[in-house]
């Protein structure tokens, strides 16, 4: 007798290896599956062709998912906007079908997501984007929403604006802070963000352990805040201008390195 387990984050994860597992049998009549949580067991007296290729099958089939329609990122309607209405797992690349909108409406959490031609991803929750944000569409964000970028983001319409939301830059290493109108903006993680061309209308918080490298012009009308108490730090280049309108905070720990640009206050 012989026992697998594996740990699945969706309904959708746990067909595919069910329907996989019975693909490399010799024999299905002796398969008994019990789940428990987001563990799958399986229990049979066959003996599996080939292990390895089956978990590798299992890993790639369910690394991207493509929307067949339009619909919140919540709901489980088929096509509308997930293929099955199954919720894509937080480790899956999602691509928004051309023409489609996704909506977020629930705190979201992706690998990486892509916008086809014509599509929208209007953001009015709190949407967290591992690696790249990507692709030819839109996304918008919608009032009092949150993007978190850990990695690029190159899509071709982005929208930022609106009374409040906050973008952050969070990856871990160097970003490029895409030339936008932001409302507040935020950086976390480590490294060197550079901003492009960058008007801010609400808050610049520059977080722990990150440098906001401002080599392009720059604009800030309400509070900029730098570090929390610990790491911070601000870069000039003299490219452009830098006006900071609202008040500047430095805490404990950060660095306003500015040794020869000309700064409007």
């Amino acid at each position: 007798m012989h026992y697998f387990i594996y740990f699945c984050e969706s309904v959708k994860t746990e067909m595919w290896i069910e329907n996989l597992y019975r693909l490399l049998l010799i024999k299905t009549n002796d398969i008994m599956k019990i789940r428990l949580g987001k563990f799958l067991f399986f229990k049979t007296g066959i003996r599996l062709i080939c292990l390895s290729v089956f978990l590798l099958l299992a890993g790639i089939l369910n690394a991207q998912t493509t929307t067949t329609g339009s619909g919140n990122w919540s709901s489980t309607t088929p096509d509308a906007p997930w293929p099955g209405g199954i919720i894509p797992p937080a480790t899956e690349n999602i691509t928004v079908g051309a023409g489609f909108t996704l909506t977020v409406d629930v705190p979201s959490t992706c690998n990486s997501i892509s916008a086809g031609a014509g599509s929208i991803i209007a953001n009015n929750s709190n949407l967290t984007v591992t690696t790249n944000l990507t692709g030819v569409g839109t996304l918008t964000q919608g009032s009092s929403s949150t993007l978190s970028i850990g990695g690029t983001s190159t899509i071709t319409t982005f929208t930022a604006n609106a009374n409040p939301n906050t973008v952050m830059y969070a990856g871990a290493g160097a970003q490029t802070i895409r030339a936008t109108t932001y409302h507040d903006l935020a950086t976390s993680g480590g490294g060197t963000k550079t901003a492009a061309v960058t008007t801010v209308n609400g808050t610049l918080s520059i977080g722990d352990g990150t440098t906001f490298a401002a080599n392009n012009t720059l604009f800030v009308t309400g509070q900029t805040t730098l570090g929390s108490g610990a790491t911070g730090i601000i870069t000039f280049a003299n490219t452009g201008t830098k006006t900071f309108a609202g008040p500047v905070v430095i805490n404990t720990g950060a660095n306003w390195n500015n040794a020869t640009e000309a700064i409007t206050f």
